[in-house]
């Protein structure tokens, strides 16, 4: 799964929609002629499953605000992190409400007014938990504000009335449709006419339960036809050996192609019994949305790496095909942070210190594949509310965000 930096989430900020018309004119770069304020708000719960926290954490914010102050200078953009303490709940897989009373301390108490006496645009960026986006929309919604999510659970996003300012900027594979439709696109081009989607239930994240429902959809109604079952696992809780034989007996004679829609600990688990059970001789077949070395998914970190079994589940290897952005089977702290950064060395210290999992030095990536972006949409859309009066927040579909994802970083 692939986090977005936080480089590519201020891009995502500038770039959303160069396309917006201002009586037929595209708006050009440079056009304010006057200053834009945006204040940036980060709640960031501190706890090490919580990893979605970490790409809004760091000083690529000052590198991408360089860049877009080159197309912008009369722009101003300020960050505020608020970091809630660890109150035990850590072991818990999303926060809801830590975060709250911070955040309106801050909002209505300590913020700073704006330099030049305008409203400025605020953005509030939750750490990719969904269950924050609850307390936080409390502030964000209005005029002017913007939520910024990377949650891989969109349930909100079809919600305009009760959170209309809700932005997902999530770029991993378990959103996006193109990469669902490369799992159809796989069985038509081989021919596959029977195959089984295996989904972990009850584990790390349900995001894997929604994604192997729309892959299970569009291969059933596929044309030709692809007899297809929806296989549902719950392999994350410990299961004997003899439960795992008994289950994979069972499918053994019926399919020979399997997508694993799950994380790296039950896929695991299934590999692992599928070898002893003999179906790893060439005529089964695994597609993996999952990297198998990684003890990472949703991006939160198990507690239990220990039972992965990493290296006896590489030996059936030889039967499976990875689809997934972070093919590469490493893990990186962030594309665009800094090992020194002070949330960062608290984050390390507590996962050494939890887990017993060393974090590995940050390396930079070759590519970034930044997604189009959003200071320039919010300048965009400050031009068409200053000439028609009005401000209007528009929301692209999952078709245009995908179109546009698809053009690449540069429009």
């Amino acid at each position: 799964m692939v986090l977005m930096t936080f480089k590519g989430i201020i891009y995502f900020l500038v770039q959303f929609s160069v396309t917006f018309s201002v009586h037929g004119v595209v708006p050009k770069l440079g056009e304010m002629d006057r200053l834009l304020e945006v204040q940036i708000i980060t709640p960031i719960p501190m706890a090490p499953r919580l990893y979605g926290a970490l790409p809004f954490v760091g000083p690529a914010f000052e590198t991408a605000l360089k860049e877009i102050k080159q197309d912008y200078a009369l722009l101003n953009v300020s960050q505020q992190y608020l970091i809630a303490p660890d109150n035990g709940r850590s072991g818990e897989e999303c926060i809801e409400w830590e975060s709250d009373n911070q955040l309106a301390e801050y909002y209505y108490r300590k913020r700073r007014p704006s330099a030049n006496g305008t409203t400025p645009w605020v953005l509030f960026m939750t750490p990719g938990c969904t269950q924050s986006i609850l307390g936080i929309q409390q502030f964000g919604n209005g005029l002017n504000k913007v939520v910024v999510t990377s949650s891989l659970n969109t349930r909100y996003q079809a919600d305009k009335i009760g959170f209309p300012t809700l932005l997902n900027t999530v770029r991993s594979p378990q959103s996006s449709i193109a990469f669902h439709g490369t799992f159809l696109k796989l069985a038509q081009f081989y021919n596959w006419t029977t195959v089984g989607v295996v989904v972990e239930v009850g584990g790390l994240t349900k995001g894997y339960e929604s994604v192997s429902q729309q892959i299970y959809a569009l291969l059933s109604r596929a044309t030709p036809h692809i007899q297809t079952t929806l296989i549902r696992i719950s392999l994350t809780r410990a299961v004997s050996d003899d439960y795992l034989k008994a289950l994979l007996n069972r499918l053994k004679a019926q399919i020979r192609i399997f997508y694993l829609i799950a994380d790296s600990l039950p896929a695991n688990k299934f590999l692992i019994q599928a070898r002893r059970n003999g179906m790893t001789d060439g005529s089964y077949v695994y597609v993996l949305s999952t990297s198998l070395t990684q003890p990472f998914a949703g991006s939160r970190r198990r507690n239990n790496s220990d039972e992965h079994r990493f290296e006896e589940a590489r030996l059936s290897y030889s039967s499976c095909l990875l689809l997934d952005y972070s093919s590469e089977g490493r893990f990186d702290l962030s594309r665009a942070m800094k090992d020194s950064d002070t949330y960062i060395e608290a984050w390390k210290a507590q996962s050494k210190r939890q887990y017993n999992v060393t974090i590995p030095l940050y390396r930079p990536a070759k590519d970034h594949q930044l997604a189009v972006s959003t200071v320039r949409w919010i300048i965009e859309q400050d031009i068409e509310g200053k000439l028609k009066n009005k401000y209007r927040l528009h929301v692209l579909s999952d078709k245009q965000i995908r179109q546009r994802l698809e053009r690449g970083p540069h429009l």
